[in-house]
């Protein structure tokens, strides 16, 4: 009896020490996986910001040259507007001229 008591608590202890061995690789597995998940969640949550950062930029990039586009047109219109009005002007000008002369010549 004396060698079944004494098995019965080697057995013990021992089943004691592998549930202690199990929680604690349990544990550990699942500091490891929620570490990997964190992980993941950190490298997703940086290329997303790398994404908007780029993306910013490239609209930022878009509506300058956007910008710089419409006031060029905006010159270049303003600059043929002006071209028109001073050669109508000076149309009107050289005919207000002509009609002065030949009216001093009339007299």
């Amino acid at each position: 009896m004396n060698d079944v008591t004494e098995r019965l608590n080697t057995l013990t202890i021992e089943t004691t020490q592998t549930l202690i061995d199990s929680a604690y690789a349990a544990q550990k597995q699942n500091a490891e996986l929620f570490q990997t998940w964190y992980e993941a969640v950190e490298k997703t949550q940086k290329t997303n910001r790398d994404l908007a950062v780029k993306l910013m930029k490239q609209s930022q990039e878009l509506q300058d040259l956007w910008l710089k586009a419409f006031r060029e047109s905006v010159r270049t219109t303003t600059n043929n507007f002006v071209k028109v009005a001073d050669t109508q002007l000076d149309t009107v000008n050289r005919q207000v001229n002509g009609v002065k002369r030949e009216t001093a010549a009339a007299k």
